[in-house]
């Protein structure tokens, strides 16, 4: 694995340990204060986080995780 692939997905686990944080914790990742809060919770190895991106990143995960659950429920017979 070469190191933009390892970049990457050390990028791919943070977002996504914030995200299942946000949602275990039903907080608000939209929310500068609460994404924040997550932060200084989690305690990241990177300390030059951009919360605007990542908050962008959570809102992308976020429609994508809801899409797909979308498309697993099971249709109901009419």
């Amino acid at each position: 694995m070469d190191n933009n692939d390892k970049a990457a997905q050390e990028m791919t686990e943070f977002v996504l340990n914030v995200y299942k944080y946000a949602v275990d914790n039903k907080m608000d990742i939209t929310s500068r204060e609460d994404v924040t809060k997550i932060l200084e919770t989690l305690k990241p190895d990177k300390t030059n986080v951009d919360i605007d991106v990542l908050i962008q990143g959570l809102v992308a995960l976020d429609k994508m995780t809801k899409e797909e659950a979308a498309k697993r429920k099971p249709k109901m017979p009419n």
